[in-house]
């Protein structure tokens, strides 16, 4: 089997609406499509960020303490980047990293979900 790159990723959610507000509207994703049960935003390069209500895609109930992935995405200029969303009010965690190429910082989204912005130099 060949790898090819990631093509999707999902996260559950309590509250879609509010979830597709804080994407849309405050990190800036385009939304694709969705429906009561599901919403899909472009993130880029082919990819898509799935959001699905209730808990719907995991087995267990879970609290920002208990996830055990954290979702990455790439951005250019991610000093401007965290500028922009720190006006729009989200919740960074600790400050930017670097290690050789590469730099980024996590923040989390309004269920508690840590997600992570990196740019590769």
């Amino acid at each position: 089997m060949k790898l090819t790159g990631l093509i999707w990723a999902g996260l559950s959610v309590q509250d879609l609406e509010r979830a597709v507000e804080f994407y849309q509207d405050v990190v800036g994703f385009r939304l694709r499509r969705s429906s009561a049960d599901w919403a899909v935003f472009d993130a880029g390069g082919g990819a898509l960020f799935e959001l699905v209500p209730g808990g719907k895609m995991s087995l267990a109930p879970k609290t920002a303490e208990q996830q055990a992935v954290v979702v990455g995405f790439g951005v250019d200029d991610l000093p401007g980047r965290i500028q922009e969303l720190q006006a729009r009010g989200v919740n960074f965690i600790g400050e930017m990293e670097a290690y050789k190429s590469s730099r980024w910082i996590k923040f989390v989204d309004p269920e508690g979900n840590v997600l992570e912005l990196k740019e590769v130099l």
